[in-house]
């Protein structure tokens, strides 16, 4: 089931947010925006290529958690590949939130 299929919206909610969650929200999203290695279009939604920095997966779970407030709509997946290789970041959710994510996240790579 996708996000449309659910009658979720496909908009943010920052007011989800209080003051303190909306800044933290706003570094950690700069802070793993410049960690992006890669971006690549998947059939509903996008992934990003993170390298396996010390605190990189510990800040995306923390942005995870601050993202799913305001934007319920969105389907997280991370994969961690071994021996220390990349993390995969994937915003998924069909055609809609593909093309949210598309625009909402253009910047970062």
């Amino acid at each position: 089931m996708t996000a449309a299929d659910s009658g979720i919206p496909i908009a943010c909610n920052l007011d989800a947010f209080s003051a303190s969650e909306r800044e933290r929200h706003a570094s950690l999203l700069q802070k793993l925006g410049g960690r992006i290695l890669e971006r690549r279009e998947l059939s509903d939604g996008y992934a990003f290529r993170f390298a396996a920095e010390a605190g990189a997966i510990a800040e995306l779970a923390e942005w995870i958690g601050l993202e799913r407030m305001c934007c319920p709509f969105l389907r997280f997946s991370v994969e961690v590949e071994p021996n220390g290789g990349p993390v995969w970041l994937k915003l998924t959710g069909g055609a809609q939130v593909k093309a949210f994510v598309g625009s909402a996240f253009r910047a970062l790579r």
